[in-house]
């Protein structure tokens, strides 16, 4: 199973970012929800964008949404982190998930993954 973890990132350093990263994949492991299933987690900070192409540096953060929802494309699901609902690009990659189907939830904690009753909608669909 591949997950996508949506994050915050605008106006953060690598290392913010890569611990809240760190954090949800631990979560999520946690939570035994996915127990006895390979999990390859997917996220948008390694990438090879080349932004110098940009008309507009104000459009440049389009560049990396782009490649986000290229990502999740080949998911199973998508995680939302802390602070996803105040991030235009997490808010959009939601939108994306739930317009197409992708399976959603929030992974603010192992106890709260297990209260959204995530395993009931997972495995019901």
């Amino acid at each position: 199973m591949k997950i996508f973890l949506s994050l915050p990132m605008s106006g953060r350093i690598d290392k913010e970012i890569r611990d809240q990263i760190d954090e949800m994949e631990r979560i999520i492991i946690e939570s035994g929800l996915f127990e006895g299933q390979e999990i390859e987690f997917v996220h948008n900070l390694d990438n090879d964008i080349d932004p110098s192409g940009c008309l507009d540096l104000k459009h440049e953060p389009l560049l990396y949404l782009g490649e986000a929802i290229r990502k999740m494309a080949f998911c199973d699901a998508i995680a939302l982190g802390k602070g996803w609902n105040k991030a235009h690009g997490c808010n959009i990659e939601y939108d994306a998930a739930r317009l197409y189907g992708l399976f959603s939830f929030r992974c603010y904690s192992a106890e709260h993954l297990k209260e959204q009753s995530v395993r009931k909608h997972w495995f019901a669909e």
